[in-house]
């Protein structure tokens, strides 16, 4: 429990009170991701099955395929459908960024709806993109191309230990 609190209070941290230039944003947001996505990797093994974070089916495709589909086709779409609209459109509403955010992460997680196990996992990765994007917002970056760098990274990195290591 207490790593938790630490963790989230890391994350308020970064998010609303640190100063720091966009590119050290990005990327420690990004190692929050593979930090949060790693510890679920880690019950997955405890569990006896790392299966239980794999994700889409890309078998039909070759590597290169694969590649623009997860690094670029994905975030993008992703971003503007699970990101943008859904904070956007419930902020039009609702003054409380909490309930957007919450939203936008139930509507992400739901996407990856492989296991039930994946879906808690993205629904976390899916609150921090959430806050990155309104902590971009606040600090005058364009949250869009943010979050969708972030998840860019991200997903290469989980292309790369998918298929190389």
């Amino acid at each position: 429990m207490k790593i938790f609190v630490k963790y989230t209070a890391a994350l308020k941290f970064l998010f609303f009170e640190a100063k720091m230039p966009i590119l050290v944003f990005v990327f420690t947001i990004c190692l929050f991701v593979i930090l949060t996505s790693t510890f679920f990797s880690c019950i997955a093994d405890l569990f006896g099955d790392s299966d239980l974070l794999s994700g889409a089916d890309f078998s039909k495709f070759t590597k290169v395929e694969e590649f623009f589909m997860v690094v670029a086709v994905a975030p993008l779409l992703e971003t503007l459908l699970f990101q943008y609209i859904p904070i956007k459109v419930v902020r039009l509403f609702v003054k409380d960024t909490h309930y957007a955010i919450v939203g936008s992460a139930i509507s992400f997680a739901l996407s990856h709806y492989h296991n039930w196990f994946y879906i808690l996992n993205t629904f976390l990765i899916g609150l921090i993109f959430g806050y990155a994007f309104i902590a971009s917002e606040k600090r005058l970056y364009s949250p869009f191309l943010i979050v969708f760098f972030i998840h860019s990274l991200y997903n290469l990195y989980a292309f790369i230990v998918k298929n190389y290591l």
